[in-house]
């Protein structure tokens, strides 16, 4: 099929980086010249790597020695929407948290589902034992990876 072109997505990581995903595996730059950039799987015991051009995919390398990480990468999209929503928003960690859990609690619900809502972390497990439930704590989650 010449000339489709595959989906992907960009996502920050922790530090503020960007990372590609594709078919539930998470590649980190490797290094870029001009408008390539080359990818490797984020995973260093695994050889996988990608290369864009122009952020489309051009060519792909080794196979990943590992499983897809699908369930994975959607907790870590919540918790990035959580911490989003507590920089941005002026209401409490705890409704804010609830509210974006309460959103993998769809007609679609099955074993898969539930499993992903246990890997999050609870509200109480997340939060820094620094924090109050002063004025500030629904800034709190700026402060601290979730994870």
């Amino acid at each position: 099929m010449a000339g489709a072109q595959v989906q992907v997505k960009y996502v920050q990581t922790k530090r503020g980086h960007q990372s590609l995903v594709h078919n539930g595996y998470r590649y980190n730059v490797k290094f870029r010249r001009n408008d390539r950039t080359y990818w490797k799987c984020h995973l260093k015991t695994c050889s996988a790597t990608v290369n864009t051009h122009n952020g489309i995919i051009v060519k792909f390398r080794h196979l990943h020695n590992h499983q897809p990480e699908h369930e994975q990468l959607k907790v870590n999209e919540i918790l990035e929407s959580i911490k989003k929503r507590c920089r941005e928003e002026v209401v409490p960690v705890p409704t804010i948290y609830e509210e974006e859990v309460s959103k993998l609690r769809t007609p679609e619900w099955d074993d898969d589902m539930h499993h992903m809502e246990e890997q999050l972390p609870t509200f109480i497990h997340a939060r820094p034992p620094y924090t109050t439930n002063g004025p500030n704590f629904s800034h709190s989650c700026q402060c601290y990876e979730m994870n």
